[in-house]
């Protein structure tokens, strides 16, 4: 059999390269499409590509493809900062990959989205994902580009950084000894390791799938308490906790669901990384960092 031959714009960042890594593994052809190349590109064919700049796009853009959009601003608060380069990046940069995709006949496109969408909450991040699903899906009808919409729920864990919310926060209790949440104790999330999301998301580039939206989170739902008090067993320390219980944070408190946008199958692995397996992976390693001089 031929090798499925896909091409992930943002294939160097986090939950991209966690997907790189996956298709990798079943032994896809990947080319990654970045400003930046991987640490390992050995397995991988790496292109420098800004995907403002759509004739850059159209170069890597293969017929026949499968293309898998994880480009763009990913952190919330950057977004919040930065409303024009959100407009630029996270939806000129969906629409230049669209047009590249219709123009050269590809399999399927896979825009990596948010839970976000579902919700009041989340500034121009939000408005920049729902904004662009609604691109995709348009160019769905209008072009009949097959295409799946994946929306993220709480992602942790893996070779993460500083713009992961859970990374900031073990981080703090490694280092500090303390932990800080713009919220309430009681507000709650369903957090999926991205190795899990990874795995979800390449049997859905591979499969049959196409012309839909599925939700990725986690299948057990933690308060922020419940959290922190995990994360103080595991680390052995007792922390100092700070929570604002801010009513008007950008992120939501108990669920994303404040409008209904269009309809989302729930998907999660039935066998998956559980939350204290997954933190403890995440305090190793950024202990190891910490201590590595």
């Amino acid at each position: 059999m031929n090798k499925q031959n896909v091409i992930v714009f943002g294939g160097t960042g986090y939950l991209g390269g966690a997907l790189v890594k996956e298709l990798v593994r079943r032994d896809c052809s990947v080319t990654i499409a970045d400003l930046a190349p991987p640490h390992d590109c050995s397995n991988v064919e790496f292109v420098r590509v800004d995907i403002t700049d759509l004739n850059q796009v159209r170069d890597v853009v293969q017929k026949g493809a499968i293309v898998a959009n994880f480009a763009g601003i990913a952190d919330l608060n950057q977004a919040k900062a930065m409303p024009r380069e959100c407009i630029d990046v996270n939806i000129g940069g969906n629409y230049n990959i669209l047009q590249a995709c219709h123009e050269k006949g590809v399999k399927k496109y896979c825009y990596a989205s948010s839970a976000y969408v579902y919700s009041a909450h989340g500034s121009f991040y939000r408005i920049s994902k729902r904004t662009s699903e609604e691109y995709v899906a348009e160019y769905g009808r209008k072009f009949s580009l097959p295409y799946l919409i994946l929306r993220y729920g709480s992602l942790y864990g893996g070779q993460s950084n500083d713009s992961n919310g859970m990374h900031r926060m073990v981080k703090k209790a490694l280092n500090e000894k303390s932990l800080f949440y713009d919220g309430a104790p009681s507000d709650s999330r369903e957090f999926i390791h991205v190795s899990d999301a990874s795995e979800i998301t390449a049997d859905l580039l591979l499969g049959p799938e196409e012309n839909a939206a599925f939700l990725l989170t986690g299948t057990e739902r933690y308060t922020m308490q419940e959290l922190f008090s995990l994360l103080e067993e595991i680390v052995n320390e007792k922390l100092d906790v700070e929570f604002t219980n801010s009513q008007s944070s950008d992120h939501y408190r108990m669920t994303q669901y404040n409008f209904v946008p269009i309809q989302a199958k729930r998907i999660s692995k039935p066998i998956h990384t559980d939350l204290g397996n997954g933190l403890m992976d995440l305090v190793n390693s950024l202990f190891v960092e910490k201590n590595k001089d």
